[in-house]
């Protein structure tokens, strides 16, 4: 995963239909500090680029904040409800859609991604405007 927006938008998408297309439930992502010197090849492949980490500078890149927008109200124990029952999947015009409810099943979190852009793993998707209805 590149450290720059189009990267970013990438990780959102691949978070999202890894579950919507393969059920999978948990990623990996290579270089999560990256930290070597400049002009290295991979410079910038991080979420966080700590180039001279010693001197207590780091850079917190775009992949970092959709990692957030997934994980941070979500915890241990909340689920993701299927592609089956409609609660997650596709959006008609791009972009997909996932639903966390918590164990008590009293609270939920849907992530929305419609990655529309520059992306090396997924260039010949593409997303148009359209107006969404959750009930």
């Amino acid at each position: 995963v590149r450290g720059d927006l189009a990267g970013a938008g990438c990780w959102g998408r691949t978070l999202n239909q890894n579950f919507v297309k393969n059920n999978m439930t948990s990623m990996s992502a290579r270089s999560l500090v990256w930290s070597v010197y400049g002009g290295v090849s991979g410079d910038s492949d991080g979420f966080i680029d700590a180039v001279q980490p010693w001197s207590g500078n780091y850079l917190v890149r775009s992949p970092i904040w959709v990692t957030a927008h997934t994980t941070q109200f979500v915890d241990v124990g909340w689920v993701m409800l299927d592609v089956l029952t409609g609660s997650s999947g596709y959006l008609q015009r791009g972009g997909s859609y996932v639903t966390y409810v918590s164990p008590e099943r009293n609270q939920f979190v849907l992530v929305v991604e419609k990655l529309h852009g520059a992306c090396r793993m997924c260039h010949a998707e593409t997303t148009a405007a359209e107006a969404l209805t959750f009930t």
